[in-house]
């Protein structure tokens, strides 16, 4: 039967897209029924949380080697921008944002204005990027977070990396090069070309998920290695998980809420004590809003 459904997904992408909405609708149901807690991650409490993208929390929980308390959360997401949403509602004028995914910019990028929610966001992927594999290599982030992190001391952050997200970068590699994508391939559409290859048969599926798992260690590594200069209380967690094949998903389509995608892992690792300014809730900028609006309109008089 798996076979038979394999074949009609290959033949017609239609049918497998038409299944996975489907699959989406009873899903979001049985989720609305079960009424399952998700986590929040500014209801948290962290001073840096660290966003590996795509991390299943079985495949954290076998390769991580970091000490700290490790916990397995629901994510109730499964996808980026789904999972920004969904967390990122108000303005966090206490937080500086580091990341290697573009959907975090200082310009609008698929519905999300990551300018309009923190104190400041750092674009790594703009000027990161490696056009060779389609991807920024966690050593820049790194890089990017060390250096940032000394301009802003008082401040939380939140450093999101791509991997073990698609390209595949570790020492079992499936990136633009590998998969032979056409250089004229606009940089967001790398990962989907991927799974098109995987669905139809071209990359079989014990590679990609030995990609993913070296993936992983990739980044595992380099986090690490932050870690180690991070002075607070650390989160290492994931935005959404990754499928390969299970109900027939292969990625992480949004509102497909199975285990494999919202089951993220939760590693809190105590560092120290970080001094950092008060937050700056929703309601309180709205005040400074008002108050500005009015000593611009007593001007006037």
């Amino acid at each position: 039967m798996r076979r038979i459904f394999k074949i009609i997904f290959r033949k017609s992408p239609k049918v497998y897209w038409n299944y996975i909405r489907l699959l989406g609708i009873f899903l979001k149901f049985v989720m609305y029924l079960m009424k399952v807690h998700r986590v929040r991650v500014m209801e948290e409490e962290w001073d840096y949380l660290i966003i590996l993208d795509a991390c299943r929390y079985d495949y954290f929980k076998k390769y991580n080697n970091m000490k700290g308390e490790l916990k397995k959360k629901i994510t109730g997401c499964s996808c980026t921008p789904e999972w920004l949403k969904e967390n990122f509602s108000g303005y966090y004028g206490d937080v500086v944002y580091i990341s290697a995914n573009p959907y975090i910019s200082n310009v609008e990028f698929h519905g999300f204005k990551g300018f309009e929610h923190f104190f400041k966001v750092e674009p790594v992927w703009d000027y990161g990027w490696d056009k060779e594999t389609g991807t920024v290599h966690p050593r820049k982030l790194v890089e990017a977070a060390l250096k940032v992190g000394k301009h802003y001391p008082n401040k939380r952050m939140i450093i999101h990396f791509l991997q073990p997200h698609a390209p595949y970068i570790g020492k079992t590699k499936i990136s633009r090069r590998e998969a032979n994508i056409n250089d004229n391939t606009p940089k967001d559409e790398t990962i989907q070309e991927i799974w098109r290859l995987v669905i139809n048969g071209k990359i079989p599926i014990n590679e990609l998920k030995k990609a993913y798992e070296d993936n992983l260690k990739l980044v595992l590594k380099e986090v690490q290695r932050l870690i180690e200069k991070l002075e607070g209380r650390i989160v290492v967690t994931s935005d959404h998980g990754e499928c390969f094949g299970e109900w027939f998903v292969y990625g992480h389509p949004e509102g497909i809420y199975i285990k494999q995608l919202v089951e993220v892992p939760w590693l809190v690792i105590e560092g120290g004590v970080k001094q950092r300014s008060k937050k700056i809730k929703v309601d309180e900028k709205e005040e400074i809003k008002k108050t500005v609006k009015k000593l611009k309109d007593l001007r006037k008089i």
